[in-house]
């Protein structure tokens, strides 16, 4: 009887959490199928020639300019403020002769790891020093 009752309440619980994703995904399911009603199967294209005029093109006409003179041009570069240099910023390309070399790595000690001493015993050795007792079985009915 117990037994009956505890998985009556399980089950319970069971639909209790699972129901409401269930109707959700029935009314998820259900405005799909109606949108998609209306759409024919498969995908829809359609190929067709190019239009003549596509080929032609207007080229734009630039307008007509004058080209400047030395003088005028002078008097242009001498409207921007003078470029302040230092010393220290006139210096050669600087290209690295190389590549880096690989790093260091540190020094190989010679010993065993884990070591025998700090390797952890077997169970049986620990059962037969005594340091672990074993688990009392039990039986029940």
């Amino acid at each position: 009887m117990r037994k009956l009752v505890s998985w009556i309440v399980l089950f319970a619980i069971y639909i209790g959490l699972v129901a409401p994703f269930a109707a959700t995904g029935q009314i998820t399911a259900k405005a799909m199928e109606d949108k998609l009603k209306d759409v024919p199967p498969g995908l829809a294209f359609s190929l067709s020639e190019g239009q003549e005029s596509a080929e032609t093109r207007v080229k734009e006409t630039l307008p007509s300019t004058d080209p400047l003179t030395q003088a005028q041009a002078a008097d242009l570069l001498k409207r921007l403020p003078a470029i302040k240099s230092d010393a220290s910023d006139q210096t050669d390309f600087a290209k690295r002769v190389g590549t880096l070399p690989p790093p260091k790595t540190g020094n190989k000690i010679p010993v065993k790891f884990p070591s025998d001493q700090d390797a952890a015993p077997f169970p049986d050795a620990c059962l037969l020093a005594g340091a672990i007792r074993p688990w009392p079985a039990r039986q029940y009915r």
